[in-house]
């Protein structure tokens, strides 16, 4: 094999997962959508998992459509478990289309038969607020009793969720600090400082000036230079 073809393959093999891993871009943020059908399948996986239903239109027809979905990882550390569901139960789910695929959508909520909603960020489990650090200090010792370090237990850091818990709009806040923000409040890319007049805050950081002006400049929903968007 010749080192062009070899090439070739690498970048055909590479590009599979890429192409996998549906991006947020896909998906038309500025639509809603309402689709009623029957639950078939869900995929707890990562990056992304998928719900499938079907839906019968009024000529009989039945259709197959799938949902995008938060992380399998954060699903499950949300409460989420396979036997939430039942094979042939109607559902309803709520969204965003996709741009290209018109049998696709990005999950917002699920509404059940009896009126239960299920939201996107939904923490259907009760977290107690304490951070990843926290947790370990008190439940991992520094040192296994052979004199080696002890990393065994949860390093996971504290979970991000949106203050919208439908998802669409809002700002990505530590799971511990999200009833102090309105459904909604902040934005995509942090929320203000507590004083309303601070500075913005990412993920627990201040921004300077010069980061703050950059942030004013950045267009995040679907804007064409954030990767996020485009992955």
């Amino acid at each position: 094999m010749t080192r062009a073809a070899l090439t070739s393959v690498v970048l055909v093999v590479l590009a599979v997962p890429a192409m996998a891993h549906h991006g947020g871009g896909t998906f038309d943020g500025s639509k809603e959508l309402k689709l009623t059908g029957t639950f078939t399948g869900l995929d707890l996986i990562n990056p992304h998992s998928w719900i499938y239903f079907d839906v019968t239109g009024p000529d009989g027809k039945v259709t197959k459509y799938r949902c995008e979905m938060r992380a399998a990882t954060v699903l499950r550390r949300s409460g989420w478990r396979p036997e939430m569901f039942k094979k042939g139960e109607r559902l309803t789910f709520e969204g965003s289309p996709d741009r290209n695929d018109p049998t696709s959508c990005y999950l917002n909520t699920i509404v059940f038969a009896d009126g239960k909603r299920v939201d996107r960020y939904g923490q259907l489990t009760k977290v107690a607020p304490a951070t990843a650090a926290e947790r370990a200090r008190a439940s991992r010792a520094a040192r296994r009793p052979t004199g080696e370090p002890n990393i065994s237990g949860d390093w996971a850091p504290e979970q991000l969720v949106m203050t919208d818990p439908r998802g669409r709009g809002g700002a990505l806040v530590p799971l511990s600090t999200v009833d102090r923000f309105k459904p909604g409040e902040g934005r995509i890319g942090g929320p203000r400082g507590a004083g309303r007049g601070g500075p913005r805050v990412i993920q627990g950081a201040e921004l300077t000036p010069a980061g703050e002006k950059g942030a004013e400049q950045f267009a995040v929903l679907f804007d064409k230079n954030n990767p996020r968007m485009r992955c």
